[in-house]
């Protein structure tokens, strides 16, 4: 064998080691990762199973006590919880309709300085799809709207900016698309 061929297959070897060492501190660091949430995650396990024994000796004393779980992201849940016997009702509060969405944006719209006649109804209609957070965003931004023009009081126009502006907001936000696979093929 020559000294070629020889430097050829140390120098392979050597690529081999540092492939392998690499893998093996990345599978150490994932394993590190790992054990820093599986002690996360016992540590919550731990704290939630003592308020759930601290509920059941206040039940003792009180009567039954009723658990409320509330999301707004219903499609995220862990399926766990979705299993039978673990819910006894699930109940589902619609969006407001328009005659609904027309109240909550008065009544958040009560407290605002306006100047001549707001078409509450045309700004409802841009408003399809708005809960109540929402439509209280639109008086918030017609209200930003009349001070970058310089006015303390807001109009018509400052509403319809502010809704369609919220509108485009919650179409990217409902097309935005959130990967996990960060780094995988």
């Amino acid at each position: 064998m020559s000294d070629g061929e020889d430097a050829v297959r140390r120098r392979n070897a050597i690529a081999e080691y540092r492939k392998k060492l690499l893998q093996h501190k990345e599978y150490e660091s994932r394993v590190r990762a790992g054990r820093e949430n599986l002690r996360a995650a016992k540590k919550e396990f731990n704290k939630t199973e003592d308020d759930l024994k601290s509920l059941q000796s206040v039940g003792q004393i009180i009567g039954h006590v009723k658990m409320i779980m509330a999301t707004n992201r219903p499609d995220v849940l862990d399926p766990a919880l979705l299993r039978p016997g673990r819910l006894d009702r699930k109940i589902e509060i619609p969006l407001p309709n328009e005659q609904s969405r027309m109240e909550i944006l008065k009544i958040h719209a009560a407290g605002i300085a306006k100047h001549g006649e707001i078409d509450y109804e045309a700004v409802v209609k841009l408003a399809e799809g708005f809960n109540g957070a929402d439509l209280r965003n639109v008086c918030t931004e017609a209200g930003m709207s009349a001070i970058r023009a310089e006015r303390d009081y807001v109009i018509h126009e400052d509403f319809m900016k502010a809704v369609r502006k919220l509108n485009e907001a919650k179409k990217l936000e409902s097309s935005a698309h959130y990967s996990t696979d960060f780094g995988k093929e």
